[in-house]
Formats: structure tokens, C-alpha cells, sequence
């Protein structure tokens, strides 16, 4: 039933909102798109009656063909963009998603499928306000595992996994407000303290082969986070935490926790409503000072959540800060429409501490694409055909979406590609980028400031540095489509690709073009890498080279 009221509004109303942008043989071979092709339509597109209409499409195609494993969870994602863009079909978005969520926690083979989906469920639940049936499919199904699973933990002897095992518990009981986990919760709490009374001593370290003290702290620390009606535990896990202070206190870290207040000021494209928190538990992992400016970065917290916080501090007065606010403009126009299908990401706002400190927040990944090359070489790892055209799929398609707003990155390099373990990649570092107020045709040059990194700037670039040259008429998107290409080709390993953007060497670069094993991409790479700016293809135009074959949705 769900399928047929969303595809109803689909035949009707999305597709008049979009029939005057949506090209007929779309239309007219709909039913014979596949899922992975749907997806492509939508992220090669910027017109939101289209990506309404392909959204509807693809929830309507992923019904149809559910169960599609764990892979397909985030793919919910096209039913939060349908209630933020189409309120009025809330209903038939809930129901058909909710039909999804069904199939798919039917054949969920653990917690993990569970939490996976219901992380899902929940964002739908609230945002579309209606109750989903999946979620208390979800409820039976992590109760069952979460049983199952704390009959086997405590018998290893082995506090990761019992951390791990109380992690999701509290998951479940903070994030995805599951009810009637009290049971669980008890039984948790006494198991988790019978194991730490078993496994400590009365001196100042533990015996040889037991538990790390510190790792009692840890897992009292979320027994303390559990929420349980009977109180008589609190006196449990409060007796227990002073048996191990007498063998050594938790670990006190040097954190602190900064309230910051947005930052309001009228070149900003986007300012935060409310107050925010973060705790700085680490030094920071980037850092720099200049003349005028001192730069750091941190991973930080926000209550439970891992943030990302880059500090800026002016150090001189009537210090020019427009690429600041440039910057800070940049992630808050991608953030409004970062997706799983993008390469944007998840911007939080800007603040002001009391210091007047510049804090920009944003959603938090730990590796970049120079420590992701690193571990395949050293590791030996092989990417498959569909991993590449993925990724290669989002990037062109996010860049092009960037040159469509008027943002040029002018810095493309490894270190300022963020990927997570589903190998999704989040595009960084705006702070030499460009952002103009309009469009920019394929053909546009204007005299810019020539910016970049030596070894992955474009080779008419590097021939103007070389000549003392700082700004120069060149096409910004040609220059920054070089340096992507540079990026794709390190995915392959190929040795010795430094300094080989110049224009003398482009032949010897092209040869290494064709040590890739797959013609597709090394057609794609020919586009790229052309010193010849002229015969370089635009971002727009690279889209055609990605082979629709390979590409595959992934895991996210």
C-alpha cells in the first residue's frame, strides 16, 4: 500500500513539479532504472524538484527490492529529504520508509543491523513526528541480541568487549529511546560488577593478567550513564567506584570545556540559534601562526558527540578576516545540502568564546586520504572497480555542485579529503578558497591570486610561480580539476608521481596514466591531467567517463 500512495504522488504531483527539467527518456524508461542509477541521477543534480522526484523513485524502487542489507541503511536518508522538501506527502514518506525498515530489521543478524537501521528510524521518527512499526521490530530484535549477547560477554574475561556491549546498550536507551530495556539494564549493572569485584585487588595494580583499573573506571562510567528505576544500584556502582579509588583513581585528563556563543556578525551567510558546549580532551592535531592570525585544530567533544573545532585567533587589530568569514560561509552553504550522496560535511556553526576566539564546528572523521594511501600501501590492500567509481562519482559530482555555486576549492590534495571507514570522503580546508555570488560558465577566466600546493597545483600554475607570477587570468575550475586528478591517480599506487605537474612532463605523467587497469579510469585521467588547460574537460563534462556499470551503492 505505501508503494502505491508514494508512487501516486510520484505520477502526479513530483512529476509535475518536474516535468519541465526532466528529460523524457528518464521518464519514459523510469521502471527500468536501477537503484545505483537513481542515486546517480540525484547527486548529478541540483534542481530540487528533480531530486524530489528521483528521491520518491528511489524509496519507491528500494521497497520493491528490500531486503538489501546493511549497505542500504543510509539510503533513508531520501526519505529526510522528501519530509524537509515535500511536508505535505509525510504520511506516504513514513509509510513507505517504515515498509523498508521492516523488511530489512527482518533479516538483521545482529545489534549492530539493529542500531544501524533504528539510527535510521529514529531520524524519520522525529522528523516526520509519527510512530514507525520498524522501530518496535527494532526494539524486539536488539532486546533479543542484546540477551543473547550478555549471556556470552562476561564469561571472556575481556573489558573491551564488555565496554563495547554496554556502549550499545546505552545506545539504545539514550539515542534511540528504546523503552522496556530494564531488565537488560539490571542485569548489565550486576554482571558489569560482579566482573570488576572479580578481577581487582586491593593493591595498586592489578594482578598479572586481569584488568587495567582504569578499565573498571571505564565501564563504571557507563554504568553510571544507564538509567534504571531501581535506585538500590546507585549505591552499588558508587560502593564499587571507591574500592577502585583506593587502588588508583581515574585518570585525570587535562580537558576543558569552553561554552561558546554564536558568532553574529552581518557577512556571515549563517548564524547559529543557540549557545554550544565543547570539551577539549587532547592537544590539538593541527596548528599554525602567522602574522596576523593563530590557527588550531582539535577533536573535541559535544556532550557524547566527537566534533571537529577549528580555532582562529586575530592577533593583530583591523586584521583583514574576510577569508574567514569566506570560509565559514563556504561549509554553511555545503552543510545545508550535505547528504550521503555528497561529499560535504555536516557544518555545526560558528562561535565566539570569551576571548573572542573564532571556533567553527563541524562533524568530525579521522583519516584523510594521505594516511588512507599510506595504509594501502603498507597493508597491501586493493580497492575493487566499484569502490573507485564511487568515489570518484561523488567527487566529481560534489565539485561540480561547488563550480555551480561559485566555489572554487584552489587546494585539492590528499590531506584535505577526509574518507571514514565506508570509504565515503568529505572535501576540507576552504581557507584559500574561492566563493563568488554567481555561476560560472565553462569558459570563464578571470585574473585571480595563483593558491595551492606545489606538488598537486595545475601545471599552468606551477609554470607561473616559477616565473615569480602571483595572480594571473586562468579558469579556477580547470586548475582545480588537475589537482583531482593527481588525488585519483594515488588511489592506484603508481610510484613516483611527484613533480610531474609541469607542462614538460606531462608525456611522463600520461604514462603513468596508463599503468591503471581500468580503461574507464584511465580515460577519465586523460581528462583530468591534460597540461593543456583548454583540452581539460570541466567537472560537468567528466560525469560522462564515469563508467554507470561499476558504480555500486556503498556501505555508509
Amino acid at each position: 500500500m505505501s508503494t502505491l500512495v508514494l508512487k501516486y504522488a510520484l505520477d502526479t504531483y513530483l512529476f509535475e513539479e518536474a516535468k519541465s527539467v526532466l528529460p523524457a527518456d528518464i521518464e519514459a524508461n523510469r521502471d527500468t532504472l536501477s537503484l545505483d542509477e537513481v542515486i546517480k541521477l540525484y547527486i548529478t543534480s541540483n534542481n530540487v524538484a528533480l531530486n524530489k522526484y528521483f528521491s520518491a523513485l528511489f524509496l519507491i524502487k528500494l521497497e520493491k527490492e528490500s531486503p538489501k542489507g546493511l549497505s542500504y541503511a543510509k539510503m533513508l536518508s531520501y526519505g529526510e529529504y522528501l519530509l524537509q522538501t515535500a511536508p505535505e506527502l509525510r504520511e506516504s514518506i513514513i509509510e513507505c520508509c517504515d515498509s523498508i525498515l521492516i523488511t530489512e530489521l527482518n533479516e538483521s543478524k545482529d545489534e549492530n543491523d539493529v542500531m544501524a537501521w533504528c539510527h535510521q528510524g529514529i531520524s524519520l521518527k522525529r522528523l516526520g513526528k509519527m510512530d514507525l512499526i520498524g522501530m518496535k521490530i527494532g526494539l524486539r530484535d536488539f532486546i533479543a541480541f542484546m540477551w543473547k549477547k550478555t549471556n556470552e560477554v562476561y564469561k571472556l574475561n575481556d573489558s573491551q568487549k564488555i565496554l563495547d556491549h554496554l556502549n550499545s546498550l546505552h545506545y539504545g536507551q539514550e539515542y534511540l529511546e528504546f523503552p522496556d530495556l530494564e531488565a537488560l539494564v539490571i542485569i548489565n549493572i550486576h554482571a558489569a560488577l560482579d566482573f570488576i569485584g572479580e578481577n581487582i585487588t586491593n593493591e595498586f595494580e592489578s594482578n598479572e593478567g586481569n584488568m587495567d583499573i582504569q578499565e573498571a573506571h571505564k565501564i563504571l562510567n557507563f554504568l553510571e550513564m544507564l538509567e534504571s528505576k531501581d535506585k538500590d544500584y546507585d549505591k552499588d556502582i558508587k560502593n564499587m567506584r571507591e574500592k577502585c579509588n583506593l587502588i588508583s583513581p581515574p585518570n585525570q585528563d587535562q580537558s576543558k570545556t569552553l561554552k561558546l556563543t554564536p558568532f553574529q556578525h552581518s557577512n556571515l551567510y549563517s548564524i547559529p540559534n543557540d549557545e554550544f558546549s565543547i570539551t577539549l580532551t587532547e592537544l590539538p592535531f593541527n596548528s599554525n601562526i602567522t602574522e596576523n592570525f593563530q590557527m588550531a585544530i582539535y577533536k573535541a567533544k559535544n556532550y557524547d558527540n566527537d566534533v571537529c573545532a577549528k580555532y582562529y585567533k586575530i592577533l593583530k587589530e583591523n586584521t583583514d578576516t574576510s577569508q574567514i568569514f569566506s570560509e565559514i560561509n563556504i561549509y554553511s552553504r555545503l552543510s545545508e545540502i550535505a547528504n550521503a550522496n555528497n561529499c560535504f560535511l555536516k557544518y555545526y556553526g560558528s562561535y565566539l568564546d570569551s576571548k573572542k576566539g573564532i571556533w567553527m564546528i563541524m562533524e568530525y572523521i579521522p583519516e584523510n586520504l594521505s594516511t588512507f594511501f599510506k595504509k594501502l600501501k603498507d597493508q597491501s590492500i586493493e580497492l575493487n572497480e566499484q569502490v573507485y567509481a564511487n568515489i570518484f562519482l561523488k567527487l566529481i559530482s560534489s565539485f561540480k555542485i561547488m563550480k555551480d555555486l561559485g566555489i572554487f576549492h584552489r587546494d585539492i590534495k590528499p590531506d584535505n579529503l577526509l574518507i571514514d571507514k565506508f570509504q565515503n570522503v568529505k572535501i576540507i580546508d576552504f581557507n584559500i578558497s574561492l566563493f563568488k555570488s554567481h555561476n560560472y560558465d565553462n569558459k570563464t577566466t578571470s585574473e585571480y591570486e595563483i593558491k595551492g600546493t606545489k606538488n598537486y597545483i595545475a601545471p599552468e600554475l606551477l609554470e607561473l610561480i616559477g616565473k615569480n607570477i602571483d595572480s594571473a587570468i586562468f579558469n579556477p575550475e580547470k586548475s582545480d580539476v588537475f589537482s583531482l586528478g593527481l588525488v585519483f591517480l594515488e588511489f592506484f599506487k603508481i610510484k613516483k608521481l611527484r613533480g610531474l605537474n609541469t607542462v614538460k612532463k606531462n608525456e611522463r605523467l600520461f604514462r603513468r596514466i596508463s599503468k591503471v587497469p581500468y580503461p574507464w579510469v584511465r580515460e577519465l585521467l586523460a581528462n583530468m591531467l591534460n597540461a593543456n588547460p583548454e583540452k581539460r574537460r570541466t567537472f560537468g563534462e567528466l560525469l560522462n567517463y564515469i563508467d554507470s556499470k561499476s558504480t555500486r551503492t556503498m556501505k555508509h
